[in-house]
């Protein structure tokens, strides 16, 4: 436990060494000097990636070159001391610094999941007659099954499929390409277009099975 508590009083000290208060007790960002921007690098790759698969050897020479850096360059008075702060850290590196940088692994891997409710399946009962019901499927294997698999079990009309994995479409870009499979099984597989097109031509599927109804 001891080294535990000496591991935790340096990442403070080198906390409130980096990030300086003013005198209304807000914290002011440091002034950059020249060497600031090369050294965190080496500081993050040695504490966020050496040190917590406990390569203690690597993030020490890493903290060194940062250091040296430093003295070549300049860097501000918080990120130089936090350089000494995370050495104390790695010299603690014994059996309970081991289990710290496995536990901090372990906290950042750890991800809680819970079933939420299927919003689209709820509304079945709730649906009025000649309603059209679309649904969208983003897939990024057997997508095909899959969507008809959801047209089935969500009561669809409509079920658009996007292929996440396929260039040009999904997330960050301005196009997309989707694949419209209806009630009766029929597929129809449109080309690739911006968004906003393809706004367009779902509106008009939609358009035309509400006139058929």
């Amino acid at each position: 436990m001891r080294t535990l508590s000496v591991v935790r009083a340096c990442l403070v000290v080198a906390a409130l060494n980096f990030w300086p208060f003013s005198a209304t007790g807000a914290p002011v960002a440091p002034p950059q000097t020249a060497g600031d921007a090369d050294s965190q690098k080496l500081i993050t790759a040695a504490m966020e990636v050496d040190y917590l698969k406990m390569n203690f050897d690597a993030a020490k020479k890493k903290l060194s070159q940062a250091a040296l850096n430093c003295r070549r360059k300049g860097c501000s008075t918080g990120l130089h001391a936090s350089i000494h702060g995370y050495f104390a850290i790695i010299h603690w590196s014994g059996e309970d610094a081991r289990e710290l940088a496995i536990e901090d692994l372990k906290n950042m891997l750890k991800i809680d999941l819970e079933q939420t409710e299927d919003i689209l399946k709820s509304t079945i009962s709730k649906r009025k007659k000649k309603s059209l019901i679309v649904g969208f499927a983003l897939e990024t294997s057997d997508g095909i099954r899959n969507a008809r698999e959801k047209l089935e079990a969500k009561d669809l009309d409509l079920v658009v499929l996007n292929n996440a994995g396929e260039p040009g479409a999904g997330f960050g870009v301005d196009t997309n390409r989707v694949t419209v499979i209806g009630r009766n099984g029929k597929q129809q597989d449109l080309e690739l277009m911006s968004k906003s097109d393809l706004a367009e031509v779902l509106l008009d599927r939609v358009e035309e099975e509400l006139s058929g109804r």
